[in-house]
């Protein structure tokens, strides 16, 4: 089943768009493979009620969709929290009172985390609910690569030691408060 397309002449529904991110192959990635949205709500009714959970957002034919689809409410506060790369069920992402925390273990990985959130308040005056939210990527990992090369002086084909490189002030592990990009560190720093 094809999910409906999100685009802004649905009225009233929320969608997704302007979905960016620094890295060169970054954007190229999320689209083919879709990202996870946490959304919660908050009003005289409710606080942090949460709806939408890991909800998959995919890319097609230049539309930004996922099902089923969630509607604006007036007067209320919206915080949407994106994870990318998306899984159904992930086991290092964990939901409490309307935070979205992502666990990073200290054993190595490849995969390169990616955090948006954005909020939208329908309270205020104008607010238009044909606008969709957006979203910027931002990478919450460090890799770091080491080169080394000589500039082709007069003793390039001598042999290089080097005898310490320090890297310092970073963590192995942790959890990501990814509403206010809050760290908890599980190890200590690197020395």
């Amino acid at each position: 089943k094809e999910p409906n397309p999100v685009a802004p002449s649905v009225p009233g529904a929320i969608s997704f768009d302007s979905v960016d991110t620094r890295a060169d192959a970054g954007l190229a990635d999320i689209q083919a493979n879709g990202f996870g949205v946490w959304a919660f709500m908050t009003n005289t009714a409710q606080t942090n009620y949460p709806l939408m959970s890991n909800r998959h957002v995919t890319y097609a034919g230049g539309v930004w969709s996922y099902e089923p689809l969630e509607y604006w409410v007036d007067n209320t506060v919206y915080s949407f929290v994106a994870v990318y790369p998306y899984a159904e069920n992930p086991t290092n992402i964990a939901v409490e009172n309307g935070v979205v925390k992502l666990s990073v273990a200290e054993t190595p990985s490849d995969t390169d985390w990616l955090v948006a959130k954005n909020g939208a308040d329908t309270s205020v005056e104008g607010f238009n609910t044909t606008v969709p939210v957006s979203l910027q990527f931002q990478h919450v990992l460090t890799s770091v690569g080491l080169k080394i090369w000589r500039d082709g002086g007069k003793h390039q084909n001598d042999q290089m030691r080097i005898t310490k490189v320090t890297l310092s002030g970073m963590h192995k592990a942790g959890s990501l408060s990814c509403n206010s990009d809050t760290w908890t560190y599980t190890t200590d720093k690197l020395t």
